[in-house]
């Protein structure tokens, strides 16, 4: 029974991930998954729409409880497109406890926040680590 699931792409990845995630992961049958774990190395627009691709997997009724997104940000509008918009309206579908955004990259910390603020403040849950 799968619980907890941790999935992530590799840098300079010149595809994304989602043709074959929506190919081969079907996640809608894990009843029992209480949270996610994405990790984006890369942050542009077509390599992270795997995400939102799996995120829409997730019918109601859900087990979901908590999202985790390790983001590598090296400059404040990276996440500022339609994708991670995308990524953002699926996530505030879900009705989640708790949403965690986790800045690794080298951005300064204080750019990083208001990045990730600009981005993900519709979600009522959202911590940033």
């Amino acid at each position: 029974m799968l619980e907890h699931l941790t999935i992530g792409d590799t840098f300079n990845r010149v595809k994304s991930l989602r043709e074959p995630l929506d190919r081969y992961i079907n996640i809608s049958y894990c009843k029992s998954l209480a949270s996610l774990h994405f990790i984006f190395t890369s942050l542009e627009p077509h390599t992270v729409s795997w995400a939102s691709s799996l995120l829409a997997q997730l019918a109601s009724p859900h087990s979901i409880t908590k999202v985790t997104l390790d983001v590598y940000l090296s400059n404040e509008k990276q996440l500022w497109n339609a994708a991670w918009n995308d990524i953002v309206a699926k996530l505030g579908a879900l009705n989640l406890q708790r949403v965690e955004v986790v800045h690794r990259g080298a951005l300064e910390q204080g750019k990083a926040r208001t990045a990730i603020d600009v981005t993900f403040s519709r979600l009522p849950n959202l911590f940033i680590v």
